[in-house]
């Protein structure tokens, strides 16, 4: 493991433009930071950046979003060859990325590290350093109020050590993933982390409506109907900067799909906020209109359920997966979950033909399996 001080580390803001710019100049040109962020996500839609930190290795640099600094010069830091050490990175990209305009560029996640090492999954910051150095952080500040100022000596503290101890712990997985030959899935994982990142920030039209939840049991007609409706909330929400549960929430878009409502009495025998009534009520009613004059081609594909008669199918697709997860000492979840494989299963058992591989299934995880996936579904299918 590298020797890297973690007492008595220098803390220190940065108040002027022209340091910040001095500072991500230095930081592009070395070999790695440790970066994390501090955020505030209660009433709006995207995330309030509250702060950035910043260990080189020497330093801690704390970095306030809210104090007016041009934090242009940060893209250059975020798209260099530095590595980007972080835990559990899904969020701060999004972050990351408002306060740059650009998405990280050379990222290792420690928790997708940990998870490749058989040292669990979504492992949280402070148990990392716990099970790595041995190192028992405070958690009292998680929730605290971020964009309060000042920043109290407690949250000063606790956002140094989020860095200051990432580095050494990312060392120590650094070493171990060499001795495995695992580095190559780390950086796989850790693209498609930024690539996924990028585009739950996006956030597509089929995109959103895949993410309502209940809609399982709809038809492919309802399903058009919530589709429509998904998309215009999403819209809303990034627009006026609210979480959309606020605009309508999931289950009433899956009632007004059930119900094929159009009228602003349904939509308040919905419950639907009288403000979204008055305001938005008659574009939704032609939203539910439009989406039920498609034809039918135009329609979702339905959800369909995997029979109880073919989940013996898909134990036995999953069999393989379980057995080169044993052979790799890994949670068999980490290289493919049950779940990936059902659609596919579910294609097979209803027509007799292999289904079309799991889109989500890629890089390495697919070379480790797609063979002895694809004799498992073989054998059933003889």
């Amino acid at each position: 493991m590298q020797s890297l001080k973690t007492d008595n580390v220098p803390v220190q803001f940065i108040t002027t433009d022209q340091l910040l710019v001095d500072l991500s100049g230095e930081w592009a040109s070395l070999p790695w930071i440790a970066l994390d962020t501090e955020f505030v996500r209660r009433d709006t839609y995207r995330a309030i950046p509250a702060l950035i930190q910043v260990f080189d290795g020497s330093s801690v640099w704390l970095i306030d979003p809210q104090s007016g600094l041009d934090l242009s010069p940060l893209a250059e830091v975020m798209q260099s060859e530095c590595v980007k050490i972080v835990h559990s990175a899904a969020e701060d990209l999004g972050v990351l990325f408002q306060c740059t305009g650009v998405w990280v560029k050379n990222l290792h996640d420690t928790q997708l590290a940990m998870s490749l090492l058989n040292l669990g999954q979504s492992v949280g910051y402070q148990k990392m350093i716990s099970t790595i150095l041995e190192v028992n952080l405070d958690k009292d500040e998680t929730q605290s109020d971020w964009l309060k100022r000042p920043l109290t000596d407690q949250q000063v503290q606790y956002a140094a050590d989020d860095v200051k101890y990432l580095a050494k712990a990312w060392f120590a997985l650094y070493e171990q993933l060499a001795e495995f030959d695992r580095l190559d899935w780390l950086n796989e994982d850790c693209e498609t982390l930024v690539n996924r990142s990028r585009e739950l920030y996006e956030m597509p039209g089929d995109l959103a409506f895949y993410r309502v939840k209940g809609i399982g049991r709809l038809n492919r007609r309802a399903l058009a109907v919530v589709r429509a409706l998904a998309i215009w909330r999403e819209a809303l929400a990034a627009e006026k900067n609210i979480p959309k549960g606020r605009i309508i929430a999931d289950r009433q878009l899956v009632e007004i799909g059930l119900r094929k409502s159009t009228s602003l009495i349904e939509f308040d025998q919905l419950a639907v906020p009288k403000g979204i009534i008055r305001n938005y009520g008659v574009l939704m009613g032609e939203l539910v209109k439009g989406a039920m004059a498609l034809d039918e081609s135009q329609l979702p594909e339905r959800f369909m359920l995997l029979p109880k008669d073919a989940k013996s199918w898909l134990e036995a697709v999953y069999k393989p997966v379980k057995e080169v997860a044993l052979s790799l000492n890994l949670d068999a979840a980490v290289i493919c979950r049950k779940k990936q494989l059902q659609d596919m299963v579910n294609h097979a058992w209803r027509t007799s033909e292999p289904g079309d591989w799991p889109e989500d299934i890629i890089g390495w995880r697919k070379d480790l399996i797609q063979a002895g996936i694809n004799d498992a579904l073989d054998t059933l299918l003889n």
